[in-house]
């Protein structure tokens, strides 16, 4: 994409969304590099990655329900989630997914490349 042109989708703000729980690093390289990309193009993006991290005691359980709440104010904030390859394999993403549409949000996929993709969930590119 060239910058200062007229973006497709440039009115929505997206949420990324993808896999994290399990992953090296939970996945942050990948959600890093795809919000600077498309930050550098323009669009407007809530990545989890970038959230607080967890500083509570408590299990595994109890640091992903924090991150979840934190995850669901983005969803709340955006308005169209961006799904990331895998994300059916998460069920952080499956969650995330299900409040997007319940409050009527766009879905989109990203795929990576060069140029990278956003297609939305009707499948018919504008």
């Amino acid at each position: 994409m060239i910058r200062g042109s007229l973006l497709p989708y440039e009115e929505e703000t997206f949420y990324l969304s993808g896999p994290m729980t399990g992953l090296p690093e939970y996945n942050y390289p990948k959600f890093e590099r795809t919000t600077k990309i498309l930050r550098s193009d323009g669009y407007k993006v809530l990545s989890p990655h970038e959230n607080p991290p967890y500083t509570g005691g408590g299990d595994e359980h109890q640091k992903w329900l924090y991150y979840m709440d934190l995850c669901k104010t983005q969803v709340e904030q955006s308005t169209a989630i961006l799904l990331m390859v895998g994300w059916p394999n998460s069920d952080g993403a499956v969650k995330e997914l299900q409040w997007s549409i319940n409050l009527g949000h766009g879905v989109f996929y990203y795929y990576e490349g060069s140029p990278y993709t956003l297609v939305p969930m009707d499948g018919k590119q504008r």
